[in-house]
């Protein structure tokens, strides 16, 4: 989805992703719900994908902590 905002089509990792929440049998991505946050905003999507590629060898934990984390400098510096 991130990949889209910054011009690079990928294929979904689907349950390889750390952004993929598993719930029941199914699984679903976790940014899905923010997807309208995401549009137009190419240094948070990049942010992510960073983000992204970070959380492979990272705890969850503290890879959603620099999530927050830049979503609120992005936040803060639009403004």
């Amino acid at each position: 989805m991130t990949q889209y905002t910054v011009g690079r089509i990928e294929p979904c990792l689907g349950a390889r992703c750390p952004f993929w929440e598993v719930e029941g049998e199914e699984g679903a991505c976790v940014l899905a719900p923010v997807t309208h946050e995401i549009d137009g905003r190419p240094s948070l999507a990049h942010h992510l994908l960073g983000l992204r590629r970070e959380l492979d060898g990272t705890s969850a934990r503290s890879g959603w902590s620099l999530f927050y984390r830049l979503l609120n400098e992005e936040q803060e510096a639009e403004g």
